[in-house]
């Protein structure tokens, strides 16, 4: 039976109700690179900027000075409209979003390892939809020079009844050509985050027809499954999912307490760690996180952009 577990001081107390959803997922030794999950942010002047946060340290990067393409790009494409990693042992960004000269299906992919020259590609995907509109990028995740995950929301039906889908791409030879490996019906709902552990287990926080949900696929992509965590053993029970880290082989993913319009509402007021692909959890509060020793680089700080 497996088991979730809290911090309870220097050691790990056994806690109740945890159901696997399948077979156990053998965890692998990571062998891509660290990454932070990067995206555009308006500051108040108006200025676009490019941020990321990660679990070591307290990580917080950012990149102020963009060019005017993404400038664009961002101005155009609502919250986090550039998406991608930030890669710290090499100082790259990798972004992804909308063409603003490609209206339609045009993707712009974007690099820097300076901060200061910039590579540019661009794409068509309007072959790879199912007859809906590209709307939104969702995450874009380059863990080598030849292999990378993108994930967008492709919009069917009228304005006032829409029906979207979250797609999952893979690319192996570095863009030159990108391949379907799977897709979550989301009703009118929408995605906040995918992020991928290995080339089979990823998590996806997404809202199904209005219901927040945390995803597991253990296939690449290719089928999903919710996971069904019993929180009763937290002090809140009302929690939903929001954004997603993961760190070598751990993936994080932080749990916004109560609607994010109540007042008391907090961003990543509990944070769920799981170390074998999602078969096991641990869980912390936030000043837990911010007092245990292990945790205390956890940033909590992201805040919830309803979707």
């Amino acid at each position: 039976m497996t088991t979730l577990y809290q911090i309870n001081g220097a050691s790990w107390t056994p806690l109740p109700g945890f159901v696997p959803t399948g077979d156990a997922v053998a965890p692998t030794a990571p062998d891509w690179p660290r990454r932070e999950w990067a995206f555009s942010i308006q500051e108040p002047d108006g200025q676009t900027q490019l941020t990321a946060r990660g679990l070591q340290n307290g990580s917080e990067f950012y990149l102020p000075f963009l060019p005017e393409l993404l400038v664009r790009a961002a101005g155009t494409g609502g919250p986090r409209a550039l998406t991608g990693s930030y890669l710290p042992d090499e100082s790259r960004w990798d972004v992804a979003c909308r063409d603003p000269d490609a209206p339609g299906a045009g993707l712009l992919f974007a690099r820097t390892t300076d901060d200061i020259r910039w590579y540019f590609s661009r794409c068509d995907f309007s072959g790879l939809l199912r007859g809906g509109a590209l709307t939104r990028v969702v995450s874009y995740e380059p863990f080598s020079d030849q292999t990378a995950f993108l994930s967008l929301i492709e919009t069917a039906g009228p304005a006032d009844a829409p029906r979207r889908t979250l797609r999952v791409y893979q690319t192996r030879n570095g863009g030159a050509d990108w391949r379907p490996r799977g897709q979550i019906e989301l009703g009118d709902g929408d995605a906040r985050q995918l992020r991928f552990l290995n080339d089979r287990v990823g998590f996806a926080s997404v809202s199904i027809d209005g219901k927040r949900e945390l995803l597991r696929t253990r296939d690449g992509g290719q089928s999903w499954e919710p996971l069904r965590l019993d929180l009763s053993a937290l002090p809140r029970q009302d929690l939903v999912p929001c954004c997603i880290w993961v760190e070598g082989g751990d993936t994080v993913v932080g749990f916004s307490a109560g609607s994010p319009a109540a007042p008391d509402a907090f961003p990543d007021a509990y944070c769920l760690r799981s170390r074998d692909g999602g078969d096991s959890w641990a869980w912390l509060d936030a000043d837990a996180v911010r007092a245990a020793d292990n945790w205390k680089a956890l940033p909590l700080s992201l805040p919830w952009v309803p979707l």
